[in-house]
């Protein structure tokens, strides 16, 4: 506005000018200012606008004549350099890092979290998965599949870890252990032994009797 007033004119250019600044102020020049700004913001979202493709083709330009310019790689990895030494970027970072971890162990620490939300979230996941039965067939397919891979990879190593688990027992302990995981098993297993010999024994002294 003031240069606009110590602009000099003479007849009715100047009559124009003063109308002009006799109706324009500041705030009605900043709100056309921003409207123009707005409006070519805004028209550069088109594809076609030959504005959006001087710029474009400007950027292309200056990218395309970085390796031939390697003073700005300079000037970047000075900025970079200037900006860690004048801001802790490791500090900020880890206080960044650490927000994120405190949040989601804020919110599962609050008191009915798992009522509240774990709880019916895992429901809701449960029962859509069991509406959809391609995706249990996938889901089942794809452990079935990796519990085979694993072990196939591993089938070695869980034989010598039972065998090492088994040698850590002495003698008692391991009799003791089998007789509470197998003691029945093995019990029917004497019993039917003793009731087919016992058989066994009548069949051939029968058969004994007869060739006698």
């Amino acid at each position: 506005m003031r240069s606009l007033a110590e602009l000099e004119t003479s007849g009715f250019m100047q009559f124009a000018l003063n109308a002009f600044i006799g109706f324009m102020n500041e705030d009605k020049m900043g709100t056309m200012i921003q409207r123009f700004i707005l409006t070519s913001l805004d028209s550069l979202r088109m594809p076609l606008d030959p504005n959006r493709l001087a710029l474009l083709g400007e950027v292309r330009r200056q990218l395309e004549g970085l390796p031939d310019r390697p003073e700005l790689a300079e000037q970047a990895a000075g900025w970079l350099q200037s900006m860690g030494e004048r801001y802790d970027v490791g500090g900020m970072a880890l206080k960044f890092l650490e927000n994120l971890r405190d949040k989601p162990l804020e919110t599962v620490r609050e008191e009915n979290f798992a009522e509240r939300t774990a709880i019916p979230f895992i429901l809701e996941l449960l029962q859509k998965a069991r509406s959809e039965e391609a995706f249990m067939d996938r889901t089942e397919a794809f452990i079935q599949s990796q519990l085979a891979e694993l072990i196939e990879a591993h089938h070695h190593k869980i034989g010598h870890l039972i065998r090492e688990n088994v040698n850590k027992f002495d003698n008692e302990t391991l009799i003791a252990l089998l007789e509470d995981k197998i003691g029945k098993d093995l019990q029917w297993i004497r019993v039917n032994g003793a009731v087919c010999g016992f058989l066994i024994g009548i069949v051939l002294a029968g058969v004994k009797l007869l060739g006698s």
